[in-house]
């Protein structure tokens, strides 16, 4: 016979997994996958986005923002002709995950005539 035992440890969720990226010009729709919770109930979820910038042949992340919201989806408004890095976490009472696997998100340039500001 052979027996299984598995625990669960109390502790922050797992971190979500963005699973759909729609762009509609200037505006980006994230959705994420809910995680394991931790053994708590999840009370929320950070997103942050970072701008990339190059600089003498480099590349690198400057934090743009951080949103917090309750849902496993959120919309933003972005720059255009700019690249983005964006990654979410989730809360429990314990604590905050590490963030998901970052997904990279590209905002063209404005349509012909479009006004920018």
């Amino acid at each position: 016979m052979i027996i299984i035992i598995l625990f669960f440890f109390s502790g922050p969720p797992d971190a979500p997994s963005i699973t759909n990226i729609t762009i509609n010009g200037k505006r980006c729709s994230l959705e994420w996958t809910k995680p394991y919770n931790g053994e708590s109930t999840i009370e929320g979820y950070t997103v942050s986005v970072w701008v990339l910038l190059a600089t003498n042949g480099s590349i690198y992340k400057e934090k743009l923002r951080t949103w917090n919201t309750t849902d496993t989806k959120y919309t933003l408004d972005l720059e255009w002709n700019h690249n983005y890095t964006t990654a979410v976490s989730a809360w429990n009472k314990y604590g905050q995950s590490f963030y998901g696997w970052e997904r990279n998100i590209s905002i063209g340039r404005p349509p012909e005539g479009k006004v920018t500001v």
